[in-house]
């Protein structure tokens, strides 16, 4: 089956109501329908309510399938289904005891699945995931620049893309024109940083692929890479290799 918008869980209730209610603005709004306002007003909650909240939705459905809130954009362009803003504090904050805290996907038209999410991958703070593109894309410094339509018409999936600086297109050098262009920083910023370990030992507890980044007294930070799993006796080792290093450079020179 391909992707609903109008119904994303494949739900058999999924905004069932009982009838019509307010047809109008200023009508009263009637718990159990269906109630409309008129084009271009806004129903708005504005309350006084320190340590509480000014507006509080509930599903008291115990079982699988019960959904607290759902909001939804008809919008071609600049859609957003909701909309989470804060002066100082946080915009959207997602808890769960064990489940996921927050959850974006793009499904590329394909249906979701019928399993729990938080059965597939339990105990995640964000998921980001997408079926053609970047799970989760995340960038630090200017904006966004147009993005190349020869990169993004069939975006590869892959995991993450991290950047950081003000982006431009164009083409690596020594690239052929005929390839793809590619989004590149025209800053000297970090795209990601791995925050170092001054334990002075390698973790005992990994899967292969997964990076370490430890603090040494005599040759700084050393980077290393989980590649191999090793049973010996009773024991279950991770064996981690460090990643060679070539030459020492300072900052700000050219490369």
């Amino acid at each position: 089956m391909a992707f609903d918008p109008n119904n994303p869980f494949g739900f058999t209730r999924w905004k069932q109501y009982y009838e019509n209610g307010a047809e109008h603005s200023g009508n009263d709004i009637e718990a159990g329908n269906n109630n409309n306002a008129d084009p271009n007003n806004a129903t708005l909650v504005t309350v006084v309510a320190a340590e509480n909240v000014a507006l509080s939705v509930k599903n008291d459905e115990t079982k699988s399938g019960s959904v607290g809130l759902v909001s939804e954009s008809s919008s071609q362009a600049y859609g957003v289904g909701m909309v989470g803003v804060s002066r100082t504090g946080v915009g959207t904050y997602g808890v769960s005891n064990s489940g996921l805290g927050v959850v974006g996907r793009s499904m590329n038209g394909k249906d979701i699945e019928k399993e729990p999410l938080e059965s597939l991958v339990p105990a995640v703070g964000v998921l980001g995931h997408a079926i053609s593109g970047a799970g989760i894309r995340g960038h630090g410094g200017m904006g966004f620049s147009s993005p190349a339509l020869e990169a993004e018409a069939d975006p590869r999936p892959i995991g993450a893309v991290f950047s950081a600086g003000r982006l431009e297109d164009g083409t690596a050098p020594n690239m052929p024109t005929t390839k793809p262009k590619n989004m590149a920083s025209e800053e000297p910023l970090a795209q990601i940083q791995l925050i170092p370990s001054t334990s002075g030992k390698l973790p005992e507890n990994g899967r292969i692929g997964d990076l370490y980044l430890a603090m040494t007294e005599e040759e700084g930070a050393v980077l290393f890479v989980c590649t191999e799993f090793r049973t010996r006796g009773q024991r279950n080792l991770m064996i981690w290799r460090p990643v060679q290093l070539g030459a020492v450079l300072e900052g700000g020179q050219k490369i």
